[in-house]
């Protein structure tokens, strides 16, 4: 059972809209007037392959006054080619949230560009700073940042175009987050006393769908195995959605 927390990334990763109402499952969609075929058709494929509440045990609707959607967003660190309009959904668990999001490139090639870009060294550099960020949008109306990051382990089957990393970010108000972020990175660890989450982020391509799974835990590290069997069931929900 996956029992963590997401709330997700705002900057290059996603850009998020907050709403005051919870709503099941937690699935943005845009408005239906000029929508295109290849709009819809992602729409359509993000509605297939997202987290869902039966997914995970003890999963179920945020809270009122909780973020409850986020709008569909590029899901590398480069904004040169955005996405189609996908689709995002949001989990509650009894120790926080777990989310997934869905971006369909253009094409199956521009998904390959935009892995290869995401792969890339500084492609992870980002990763790790964008999954760091997440930290405000948690309840507490603080900042956070990445403090140290390492590669997460991915099941075999998303394939090499796959990309993880799991992030220990500091809380912190916006005030004080230069100068926290920098004495924190000088330590090499949260500075003495500070308000920690663990973040875990994974992208995997499949076809012209990016999909993004993310979780954030503000016990400990969101659990591998829970993570590799989230992420093995999108990518099955992938592949049967764009076929």
């Amino acid at each position: 059972m996956i029992q963590s927390v997401t709330r997700f990334a705002c900057g290059p990763i996603l850009a998020v809209a907050v709403i005051m109402v919870a709503c099941p499952n937690a699935v943005s969609e845009p408005a239906s007037h000029g929508i295109s075929n290849s709009s819809r058709r992602a729409r359509a494929i993000a509605r297939a392959v997202n987290v869902r509440a039966s997914d995970i045990t003890g999963g179920g609707t945020p809270r009122p006054g909780e973020t409850a959607s986020f709008s569909p967003a590029p899901l590398t660190c480069s904004r040169s080619e955005p996405g189609q309009a996908g689709g995002v959904s949001l989990i509650a668990t009894p120790y926080g949230f777990v989310a997934s999001a869905v971006s369909v490139r253009a094409s199956t090639q521009v998904a390959v560009q935009q892995m290869r870009a995401l792969l890339s060294s500084s492609g992870q550099l980002c990763l790790g700073r964008s999954l760091g960020e997440v930290g405000e949008l948690l309840p507490t109306g603080l900042m956070s940042f990445e403090v140290t990051g390492r590669p997460l382990a991915l099941p075999k089957a998303l394939g090499m175009e796959a990309v993880g990393k799991t992030v220990l970010a500091e809380m912190t108000s916006a005030a004080d987050l230069v100068q926290d972020s920098r004495e924190a990175h000088r330590l090499g660890h949260p500075t003495p006393g500070a308000s920690v989450i663990n973040v875990s982020g994974a992208v995997f391509r499949v076809g012209p769908a990016q999909v993004l799974l993310m979780a954030v835990d503000e016990r400990g590290e969101p659990s591998q195995v829970e993570m590799d069997q989230l992420l093995l069931v999108l990518h099955r929900r992938a592949v049967n959605a764009t076929a």
